[in-house]
């Protein structure tokens, strides 16, 4: 063998025993995602606490306390416990607002998050000193430029299409054309250094290497009949860096770019309903030796209905059906060094930078995967008692395919050549007895599917609890 072919096997040898190394914090990242995101959709979605600001009142202040704690059983689906039990967040956001001028106002939000994580005797805790602590949530500047266009300037909350594709906090900015019929927004943005990375195989994507630019546009259509259609293009440019010299010797950016078609609106006044299509292209790199690059091509669809018949306890039962490419010469969905393409072709999985919400014991990516949901919930308390709670009691019953059953999905266990991933069923209870104050307790229990060893079908339980209230 030549002295270049032993330097290039030992460079090889190098990096993916640095993949290796990061493998062991990969569900752990994600479970620690899977919390993130409750946390996000406390936070932006909470139209029920903001109230209204008296005309004239330059200023204004709020925030909330939220604690959230994740319980985890059989998580290796057998015999053998998981290392981690639960994690416990507490997390604590305030915020101030207010008009510099006629048409500036500005936006300031601070965050502070402690995550106790417990682990079976002898475990390794991870370090989560890089999302922890008091940092800057958002900070945006409004400025009204006409009666049409505004623009967004700052750390702020951007996503396109249903938030598939991106859904993240970004240091960036927005401008909008809103006129009664057309939404034309251009956004520009970069992730934020306290964000973990999705790869996990590069080293220190949990400390602050991973960094991610983002450009694209967005146009909606809203018709008199209250459908909307839209549009939007997506470009990620990929600025990572690993702490591992031999890693950052090559090339390994993850550049892909999105087209996305979507439409939601209301078929009849008691059913709903919403699809999204998006296309990914881009390239990336061979997850082993030689390490070239190969191009993106992966597609990625959701669409559900909602349905509101008229009877007692006002129900809502639902429809999803989700899909994400696969790529069979995968053994991982997000990571690139011994996990992306065995062989230089081209990748066929879908990778995305937004959420997805496929149940809370699998809590899957929505990569080499198909996914049909059936739910149904009440509100059992009548609508015109205002001394009684908001109460809603649902349950949604999930189930997984692979797309190419000789990939690998999110969940590394499934590693049999089979499309049966398995089935799961979720249960929760929600309630908001006070107008500040919100409370949810989830079970979520996960049965596995052919895909997986005979031995690792037992099945995997969660409990999501969570409480937030505002000030």
């Amino acid at each position: 063998m030549s002295a270049a072919r032993i330097v290039a096997a030992l460079a090889a040898a190098l990096v993916l025993a640095a993949a290796a190394r990061a493998q062991t914090n990969a569900s752990i990242a994600e479970r620690l995602r899977l919390i993130e995101q409750q946390g996000r959709d406390n936070g932006e979605v909470p139209a029920y606490l903001q109230l209204p600001v008296a005309p004239g009142r330059p200023f204004d202040w709020g925030g909330w306390v939220t604690a959230a704690d994740l319980l985890f059983h059989g998580e290796n689906h057998n015999s053998t416990p998981s290392n981690t039990t639960s994690i416990l967040l507490e997390d604590a956001r305030l915020w101030f607002s207010g008009d510099l001028s006629d048409r500036i106002q500005y936006y300031v939000r601070v965050r502070y998050q402690d995550y106790d994580v417990n682990t079976n005797p002898g475990a390794t805790r991870p370090n989560l000193k890089q999302q922890e602590g008091i940092q800057l949530d958002q900070a945006f500047v409004d400025y009204k430029i006409s009666k049409n266009v505004e623009a967004r300037v700052g750390r702020q909350f951007m996503k396109v299409g249903r938030g598939l594709s991106l859904a993240a906090d970004l240091d960036g900015a927005t401008v909008d054309y809103v006129s009664p019929q057309w939404t034309h927004r251009a956004l520009v943005g970069r992730s934020l250094d306290r964000d973990p990375g999705v790869d996990t195989s590069v080293t220190g994507y949990d400390q602050g290497t991973a960094r991610h630019d983002f450009v694209g546009g967005e146009s909606r259509l809203r018709t008199p009949s209250g459908r909307q259609f839209y549009l939007y293009a997506l470009v990620e440019h990929d600025e990572s860096h690993s702490l591992d010299p031999a890693q950052n010797a090559q090339n390994f950016a993850y550049d892909a770019h999105y087209f996305g078609f979507g439409t939601e609106g209301r078929l009849d006044p008691m059913l709903n309903y919403f699809l999204e299509v998006v296309a990914e292209g881009g390239t990336t790199l061979q997850g082993v030796a030689p390490f070239l690059r190969v191009p993106i091509s992966s597609y990625a669809s959701t669409s559900g209905l909602q349905w509101f018949p008229p009877w007692f306890w006002r129900p809502q039962a639902s429809l999803e059906l989700s899909y994400g490419s696969g790529n069979r010469f995968r053994t991982s969905v997000t990571n690139t060094f011994g996990g992306g393409n065995a062989i230089p072709v081209v990748d066929t999985n879908f990778l995305y930078f937004g959420a997805y919400d496929g149940g809370l014991a699998l809590s899957p990516r929505l990569s080499n995967l198909i996914v049909a949901r059936l739910g149904y919930q009440v509100k059992p308390l009548p609508a015109d008692q205002e001394l009684l709670p908001e109460l809603v009691v649902g349950a949604t019953a999930s189930h997984y395919w692979k797309d190419e059953k000789d990939g690998a999905i999110s969940d590394t266990l499934a590693t049999q050549s089979e499309y049966d991933v398995g089935s799961a069923v979720d249960l929760y209870v929600g309630t908001r007895p006070l107008s500040d104050f919100s409370a949810l307790v989830q079970y979520g229990r996960f049965s596995p599917g052919s895909a997986y060893p005979v031995d690792q079908r037992a099945e995997n339980h969660r409990v999501f609890v969570t409480a937030t209230q505002s000030f």
